[in-house]
């Protein structure tokens, strides 16, 4: 919140409001900043707005794992593939393993939760402007319970679930995983993939890294549902040069590192605080026309390139987003009508214009008129 150092105008709803009034909207600001943080967690593909820790600009980290990895009375009992290990290769199984409960969203914090959310949605309604509060049709992400058993026919959907035959699973059973384990005389069997899970968490809920959310049920082969404890997570900042490896999906990373997007980590960095107070949508139909000098700048260009007289050559989806005089809910309709029928009305022009340029170039013939684009660009 404070790095952010946003005016009170650009979030609150009433930019004006005082005393108390004021400390309940940065309360609610707040809160939104908390529950898209954690969300941003969220494993996921992310092409055109990668997360922070994608970026290389974040880095979670689990205080004193290691040396919980280099107690050997907390290994005492387990498998003999986690007794046998070093400290080094324990840290990294643990690591991986509650990375994957972070990415899974399987983490123990107010803010994930079904009651948190709904008393934010009203919270930031009341308190906050767009597009900072939360809407009312947005779906609430909530926190996972991760169980370290294969899936039942009647378990729950909204639940993962960590197996010897899970990504996790196939993950320990590489070579690279565990080099101390002795595949000489035999590899690791599904059973010992699933008891070495098993110890992994119990291991780390001894700790107090994991909790145990969900309790198991009367059946013997049931386990308890685990959630990463939000106080085991250490935000820390990084420097932007290598991204977020996941282990479990990337088995061979470059000696480097993973590259991570320059544009983005500048942006992130730099640009992103010089848009404040900006506002985009997703479309041009939802800018107002007194807001925006798009419509007209694109209109004038064509009009220079046509050579055409305004308002008579132009479709009339251009005309009424020109003269601006009738509401965005009827000239959408008049431009969906009317898109289709100026396309088939101008194409025999079309025809007859690449008939009189058959000397220029094959690139250039293939140009599409871009005045019968306009009203499926508009559209």
């Amino acid at each position: 919140y404070k790095a952010l150092d946003l005016p009170l105008e650009l979030f609150a709803r009433e930019p004006g409001v005082q005393f108390a009034q004021r400390a309940d909207t940065e309360r609610a600001f707040r809160n939104v900043l908390g529950y898209r943080l954690y969300r941003d967690q969220k494993r996921g593909w992310r092409i055109t707005s990668p997360n922070l820790e994608q970026c290389g600009l974040l880095k979670i980290e689990y205080p004193s794992l290691m040396e919980l990895c280099q107690s050997e009375e907390h290994w005492q009992g387990t498998h003999a593939t986690l007794t046998g290990a070093s400290p080094a290769t324990r840290e990294r199984i643990s690591r991986a393993l509650l990375d994957y409960l972070r990415r899974e969203l399987a983490i123990d914090v107010d803010y994930l939760t079904t009651e948190f959310f709904e008393r934010l949605q009203q919270q930031s309604s009341q308190r906050l402007r767009e597009p900072w509060a939360i809407d009312e049709q947005e779906r609430a992400e909530i926190a996972s319970a991760v169980f370290p058993r294969g899936r039942r026919p009647h378990d729950r959907q909204f639940y993962t679930y960590l197996s010897g035959r899970s990504g996790f699973g196939i993950y320990l059973g590489r070579p690279t995983t565990l080099p101390e384990f002795d595949r000489s005389a035999s590899n690791l069997r599904l059973v010992d993939k699933d008891s070495i899970i098993q110890n992994l968490f119990s291991v780390l809920a001894n700790a107090g890294y994991v909790v145990r959310v969900v309790e198991p049920s009367d059946d013997e082969d049931d386990q308890p549902g685990y959630q990463l404890s939000a106080s085991a997570m250490q935000w820390q900042m990084a420097d932007g040069t290598v991204a977020f490896h996941d282990p479990i999906r990337v088995p061979n990373p470059p000696q480097e590192g993973g590259r991570t997007n320059d544009f983005f980590v500048n942006f992130y960095r730099t640009v992103a605080g010089e848009l404040r107070g900006l506002e985009a949508r997703e479309h041009t139909a939802q800018v107002p026309y007194q807001e925006s000098g798009f419509a007209r700048c694109v209109s004038q260009s064509l009009l220079h390139r046509r050579h055409v007289r305004p308002r008579q050559q132009l479709p009339a989806a251009c005309r009424l987003r020109q003269s601006g005089q009738r509401g965005t809910r009827q000239r959408l309709r008049i431009a969906a009508g009317t898109a289709s029928q100026h396309r088939h009305r101008r194409r025999p022009l079309y025809t007859r214009h690449r008939r009189r340029q058959r000397t220029e170039d094959h690139r250039q013939l293939l140009h599409t008129n871009v005045a019968d684009q306009l009203p499926a660009r508009f559209g």
